[in-house]
């Protein structure tokens, strides 16, 4: 009985410190998604270095997602009790994109993560260096989106 406790103890201490942290600072890597663990029913903070833009959710019934009314730079995120599976949240800054999962969890919840800063960018891919992220595919597209005067992303339309 006395190893059993052990054993369950030293399982249970691996589990604890393998969580994330419910309050933490991140240096974020652009090239990479970062996981933010939410239990259903409450909600979340991550703060970001400059004003947020947008936000889009990958599936919004899971996962309800708002700009801070006091901080333009804070997103407030709320998990509804129906989400069970992952979803994915790409929040666009004045400077910055950033990619995050956003996984339902029932051990681990991340109150307030805050990037502190970032590095990195995202892959090229192919011979002519085209860049396949983030909506822009190469500088030479003939289609742009204006939104207020801002041009938001490019796209080529057809294959590749």
């Amino acid at each position: 009985m006395r190893s059993f406790l052990l054993i369950f103890g030293l399982l249970l201490s691996i589990q604890a410190s393998a969580a994330p942290k419910r309050i933490s600072s991140i240096i974020k890597d652009l090239g990479k998604v970062e996981k933010v663990y939410l239990y259903p029913g409450l909600i979340s903070v991550i703060e970001f270095p400059h004003p947020l833009l947008e936000v889009r959710i990958g599936n919004p019934k899971a996962l309800k997602v708002e700009i801070s009314q006091v901080s333009n730079r804070e997103l407030t995120l709320h998990l509804t009790g129906a989400a069970a599976k992952a979803t994915n949240l790409i929040v666009r800054s004045n400077q910055k994109l950033y990619v995050f999962d956003i996984v339902p969890s029932r051990v681990s919840h991340q109150d307030y993560v805050q990037v502190k800063s970032f590095y990195g960018a995202p892959e090229r891919s192919g011979s002519d260096g085209m860049l396949l992220e983030r909506g822009r595919i190469s500088p030479n597209s003939g289609i742009d989106r204006v939104v207020k005067g801002k041009l938001i992303e490019s796209e080529t339309l057809g294959g590749f």
